[in-house]
This record gives structure tokens, C-alpha cells and sequence, in this order.
């Protein structure tokens, strides 16, 4: 299976909140008049809102899975562990530690009660993967975490 990287550029709209659309489809948007370019913006906009739902549903029902698996004792053949549940399903085990590290980000930031959350998420989604984890498993200093959050 061909994995596809795809590549973003952020375009700002009329109420000047950033917007990352495909890089392929960014040159074609900015030459939309202002009304059209808008309502595209906001087709990109629910479509990054779907795709990041997704993930965080995704992630939580993986760690679900997790959890579950890791209580179970004894691991004979017949047991489901979770990489074995993961391989049925076609998730890489990055991807799936990856989603996990999501979803448990998420929900910190949704405990902070920060009328900046959804920005904060923005912004932890599009940190390098490192940075993320860090994050997500707690070992990011406190003061770094919030540059992180704010930064872009």
C-alpha cells in the first residue's frame, strides 16, 4: 500500500482565521472572487473539522482497545492483543499510537477550559510529531506546552 503525503498551505479568510487547504487546490482558491473563495474555505474548513473528529473518535476507541487488552493476563495464541487487533484492521502501529496521542491531548486541553481551545488544538495538530508526543504523554514542561499551543 502507497502511503501519499499531502501537503497544506494556509489561506486566511474574510473573518482573517486561518484555513489550511491542499497545496494543489491553493492557487485555484485565491483566484476565486472573495465570495466564492469563502465559501470553499469553509467546505476546507468543515472537511479539517470531520478529519480531526475522526481522529480523536478513532484514538479513543483504540486506547479503549488498549486498556483492555493489556489487562487480559496470559498471551496465548488466541488472545487479542492490541497489535494483533490493529493488523486486522489495517492500522499501522504508529497510526494507531499516533491517534491515541491525539484523542489523550484533546482531552487535556478540553480540561483546561480555555476559552483558546480550539485554536490550541489547531496548533498541537500541526506541531512536528515529537512535539505531540511530548504533549500528549505529559513529558512536555508546562511553560513549553502552552508556547507550543499559542506559537503559531
Amino acid at each position: 500500500m502507497k502511503t501519499r503525503i499531502m501537503v497544506f498551505t494556509q489561506i486566511t479568510n474574510t473573518e482573517s482565521q486561518a484555513v489550511f487547504v491542499p497545496s494543489e487546490l491553493s492557487e485555484s482558491y485565491k483566484a476565486l472572487s472573495p465570495e466564492e473563495r469563502q465559501w470553499w474555505l469553509g467546505i476546507e474548513r468543515k472537511v479539517d473539522n470531520n478529519r480531526r473528529d475522526y481522529i480523536i473518535r478513532f484514538g479513543t476507541i483504540l486506547k479503549e482497545i488498549k486498556d483492555k487488552t493489556s489487562r487480559q493476563g496470559n498471551r496465548d495464541k488466541d488472545k487479542i492483543t492490541f497489535e494483533r487487533w490493529i493488523k486486522a484492521h489495517h492500522v499501522s502501529k504508529g497510526n494507531a499510537y499516533n491517534a491515541i496521542n491525539i484523542a489523550q491531548a484533546y482531552y487535556r486541553i478540553k480540561a483546561q477550559n480555555d476559552p483558546d481551545e480550539e485554536l490550541m488544538l489547531d496548533n498541537y495538530l500541526s506541531l512536528p510529531k515529537m512535539a505531540q508526543l511530548a504533549i500528549a504523554t505529559g513529558k512536555a514542561d508546562p511553560e513549553q506546552e502552552n508556547i507550543y499551543y499559542m506559537q503559531l
